[in-house]
């Protein structure tokens, strides 16, 4: 049972699939599979800025995995794992898909902007990031691709990039803790 080809498999020809760079996938003891696509940069920069390449690129491919037959709805996790990223839009990003993940609807996940002084500016920045970058792409989105989106997407931060890192021992179990078993 469970979302997901079993491992070694594939529903669509490898050439068919975007892109990525990290793809973990993972089976629960009950064999719930869920898979973590991650594309992986040194440093990354949250913006919807033309010249950010490097974002843009994240958002569309989880777009566009996202878009595929194979990918399981509330299981399934797209998004980066980088070494370096301002604190203060991490945390705001963070905060947005959790709050995504909890709203059980998009209007509800919308309200949450709506009511002075609960958003703040940077959580506003995120939405409004995600907004402008899926807009502008072939076949823009609206608000409800964006929220779906935000669910399913996640950022690691890993300070393993350098002699002395503190996050080396602790890789694996953080992205263990991103396959999490589907809910019922």
């Amino acid at each position: 049972g469970g979302c997901g080809p079993a491992p070694g498999a594939s529903s669509t020809p490898r050439r068919a699939r975007p892109r990525r760079d990290l793809i973990v996938d993972g089976i629960a003891p009950d064999e719930t599979r869920a898979r973590l696509s991650l594309q992986v940069k040194r440093a990354l920069t949250i913006s919807s800025a033309a010249s950010n390449t490097d974002f843009r690129e994240i958002v569309l491919r989880a777009r566009a995995t996202l878009a595929k037959a194979a990918f399981c709805e509330d299981c399934d996790c797209v998004g980066a794992v980088t070494g370096t990223v301002a604190d203060g839009l991490r945390r705001a990003l963070l905060e947005v898909c959790e709050w995504a993940r909890d709203s059980t609807s998009l209007d509800t996940f919308l309200a949450r902007f709506l009511v002075a002084g609960v958003a703040g500016e940077d959580r506003h920045a995120i939405l409004e990031t995600f907004r402008k970058i899926l807009g502008e792409a072939p076949n823009g989105a609206g608000d409800a691709e964006v929220y779906r989106l935000l669910r399913h997407f996640v950022l690691i931060k890993f300070d393993m990039l350098h002699e002395g890192a503190t996050d080396e021992a602790a890789v694996i179990e953080r992205l263990r803790l991103r396959l999490h078993e589907k809910d019922d």
